[in-house]
């Protein structure tokens, strides 16, 4: 189906096989290894490429789905808060509350309780009580689980399920991990309007050949630049920032990184490594 074609795929079919919506519903061409021999061709898919940041995949394995998603996001624009972001928990913490559930903080699900083949619970530790804290039970009759699917078969299924099992199965399982994302939060010295920081977000590309450029930069990260960049300044946005923190301002940098790069933490809690 054309939602799960790669970005590269369909993008070498509409622009260097010149199909329609509908020749792709039918099939989808494979785009040929390497960069794009045509240097217009090769901008205009690079440009239209910027949503990838969003999702962390890059075009060679990143589906249509996820970009026509992320691009149908963003038509219109996009808002931000009135205050600190806070809000939004605060707001919707009040609703659920209004509606007789409960939000609970500085707590960690340890596992998800199953019985009769169904999820019937959390098994919950107190986060700031580390490792060693005591598990509440938490009794509902419908869980959602948001985390990735690699967390909820690693740490919240007992591995001894057949369904954990089948998961972990090479043969089975086609999914894989997806890379990350290396964040940089900067306090700024200085009123943003005297700075001169613009409302809008900025996208930093390092090439117009977007799958080159992550190959390389995932090889040998010291020696190559990040492929992209994401640079926001919330402060901008915010009208009230300028009454809560004069002369203040900041700067949100995301660009890409892989997990592995940080293994030597693993197991380590926030701020103890």
């Amino acid at each position: 189906t054309l939602a799960s074609y790669s970005v590269r795929d369909v993008q070498f079919a509409i622009f260097n096989r010149g199909y329609s919506i509908d020749d792709l519903l039918k099939d989808c061409p494979k785009a040929p290894e390497g960069p794009e021999p045509d240097p217009v061709l090769r901008r205009v898919k690079a440009v239209l490429n910027h949503p990838i940041g969003d999702y962390a995949v890059q075009p060679r394995v990143a589906t249509f789905a996820a970009q026509g998603i992320t691009m149908a996001h963003y038509a219109e624009g996009a808002s931000y808060t009135v205050g600190p972001t806070q809000n939004l928990s605060i707001r919707m913490s009040s609703m659920l509350r209004e509606m007789g559930g409960d939000v609970l903080c500085d707590a960690t699900v340890e596992s998800i309780i199953l019985e009769n083949g169904r999820a019937a619970g959390v098994l919950v530790r107190n986060t700031s009580a580390g490792k060693d804290g005591a598990l509440t039970e938490v009794r509902a009759n419908n869980v959602v689980c948001a985390t990735s699917v690699f967390n909820l078969h690693h740490k919240l299924l007992p591995q001894d399920h057949p369904v954990v099992k089948e998961f972990f199965d090479p043969v089975k399982r086609t999914i894989t991990e997806s890379n990350g994302h290396v964040f940089l939060f900067c306090k700024i010295r200085g009123d943003a309007n005297e700075l001169c920081l613009p409302t809008h977000n900025l996208w930093y590309f390092s090439s117009y050949d977007v799958d080159e450029a992550f190959d390389k930069y995932y090889a040998d990260p010291v020696n190559h630049r990040p492929p992209t960049c994401y640079i926001g300044f919330p402060c901008t946005k915010d009208p009230t920032w300028p009454q809560r923190l004069p002369g203040i301002s900041n700067c949100i940098l995301i660009s890409d990184g892989l997990y592995d790069w940080f293994t030597k933490w693993h197991g380590t809690a926030v701020h103890e490594r």
